[in-house]
């Protein structure tokens, strides 16, 4: 599910951060369309788009409602995750940020934690401010919960509500979880709307909501279908590591306009991203063929990189908050070069099928969200090579406005061919393709740390290889878990 967009009044213009990128000097913004984005009060300038939880602080919670269960946890956000107190009561569930003495949250993650008071501060204030918020939702507003897995343990837990938001919480331990999930469905308030036997495993849940009968038979789009299986396979609007994927379905961004009912028009379904080229993919199987690991840990893979990752969802959203921040985060404080930002449609595909480093598939933002193109805050991306400033992105010919690119790339996610080849790409994402035989025989292995027990984190007894275990798990991509065992049915 996607959470609102809301104006945010703790703007951040980033300023420092393009400063840190490229000290010679200030690149300007190009500016954006006045016709999409019309302008506004001069007092409304330092407001943005920002993702936050709209369930308001409860009442019950500073009155007689007291907790009936309370433990440690994290609670897990796109801008890193921050240790708190999780206190279940009858009418409400709440997460209160643990602080130290002088009032400031404990144990951010992504170095969000570090001093965002001072004005040299690597990190914007408003990362710091989203996540030492506490939080209060009422039980009744619970519309789903769904088991998830976080840094490769299965120890979190996803709570949807009816007003399309969500919280990621995570555990110390699957049994502290599992005393939660079962305190939660056994109260009153929402016992009749949920029960324990709703809450079940990835697979068992896909057979359960019929999620494959119901696509095949044309009652669910390929949009919506798609976005089923990610949020059964636990992929998450709250986690970057394990953001929802999707297809590029698109080849052709050069015409000025698109034949959709040509077979020449799409992407090949049936292979991944790093298949797609004949001369690159003869050299991910050498290095397939090639790789020894002398200590027999580190399986044979065709790809480093992963086709989702944060860095990759950071890199599409760098325009929009708080992706801005999250990406400037990952820089270490500061944008990274121009010339390794999101800039074209077209060359971005190209780098996905020419670079030996580049595999990565698309966000569900692709299908619905035209805002994500354009820069409408002016933010200071930086200067390429030859001397264009980076500002709104640039599209192809046959889409002249970001509406249009969003509409015809949706038409192409829905058409004939799509919906005809679109189980061959989730054989790859979700299904047999995978794992195992299957997945050498399509060229489909990722390095090893990507894929869902791997690694018993929780057995790794050095500090440094464990550190440096959870970053590859953090920040280069996570594998979906996987949905089907057998070859996924065609639409009918």
């Amino acid at each position: 599910m996607r959470r609102r967009l809301i104006k945010n009044v703790n703007y951040e213009d980033h300023r420092v951060a393009a400063s840190r990128r490229d000290r010679t000097g200030q690149c300007q913004a190009e500016p954006t369309n006045s016709d999409c984005f019309p302008s506004v009060p001069s007092a409304d300038l330092s407001e943005e788009y920002e993702i936050i939880d709209f369930s308001a602080l409860s009442e019950a919670a500073s009155g007689p409602d007291t907790a009936n269960f309370s433990t440690f946890g994290e609670r897990i956000a796109l801008l890193g995750c921050v240790y708190g107190r999780i206190e279940l009561a009858h009418s409400y569930l709440r997460f209160i940020v643990e602080r130290d003495s002088n009032g400031r949250a404990k144990q951010l993650s992504r170095s969000a934690a570090t001093d965002t008071h001072s004005s040299n501060d690597k990190h914007p204030r408003a990362v710091y401010a989203e996540l030492s918020r506490d939080y209060c939702w009422q039980l009744s507003d619970i519309h789903q919960v769904h088991f998830r897995r976080y840094m490769m343990r299965s120890s979190a837990l996803e709570i949807f509500f009816r007003d399309r938001t969500s919280v990621l919480l995570n555990f110390a331990t699957k049994k502290t979880l599992m005393q939660l999930v079962w305190k939660l469905t056994s109260l009153p308030a929402v016992n009749c709307q949920l029960a324990l036997s709703d809450i079940r495993p990835p697979p068992v849940l896909l057979r359960r909501l019929k999620l494959t009968e119901h696509w095949q038979r044309g009652e669910l789009s390929n949009f919506d279908y798609l976005m089923g299986l990610n949020t059964v396979a636990g992929r998450s609007y709250n986690d970057l590591s394990q953001y929802p994927v999707f297809p590029w379905v698109i080849r052709d961004y050069t015409s000025k306009w698109l034949d959709l009912t040509n077979s020449k028009t799409f992407r090949d379904l049936s292979r991944p991203m790093g298949a797609l080229n004949e001369k690159r993919l003869k050299h991910f199987i050498e290095r397939y063929e090639s790789f020894e690991d002398p200590s027999g840990r580190i399986k044979k893979f065709h790809y480093g990189t992963h086709y989702s990752s944060a860095a990759s969802v950071a890199y599409y959203l760098v325009r929009m908050e708080p992706f801005a921040s999250v990406h400037v985060s990952l820089q270490s404080g500061k944008f990274d070069h121009a010339d390794r930002q999101f800039h074209s449609i077209a060359d971005t595909w190209n780098s996905c099928v020419t670079s030996s480093g580049d595999v990565k598939e698309l966000i569900p933002e692709f299908y619905y969200l035209p805002e994500f193109l354009v820069n409408h805050n002016s933010l200071s991306l930086g200067q390429k090579q030859d001397g264009t400033c980076l500002g709104d992105v640039q599209l192809p010919p046959w889409a002249d406005t970001p509406e249009e690119f969003i509409r015809i790339n949706r038409q192409a996610l829905e058409s004939e061919y799509v919906s005809a080849n679109l189980h061959k790409w989730v054989d790859l994402i979700f299904g047999y393709k995978q794992r195992g035989v299957e997945a050498v025989k399509a060229y489909n292995v990722f390095y090893y740390l990507t894929y869902e027990g791997a690694v018993n984190i929780d057995a790794v007894q050095d500090p440094v290889e464990r550190a440096s275990i959870e970053s590859q798990i953090n920040y280069f991509g996570q594998t979906p878990t996987q949905l089907f065992a057998t070859p996924h049915p065609p639409r009918q």
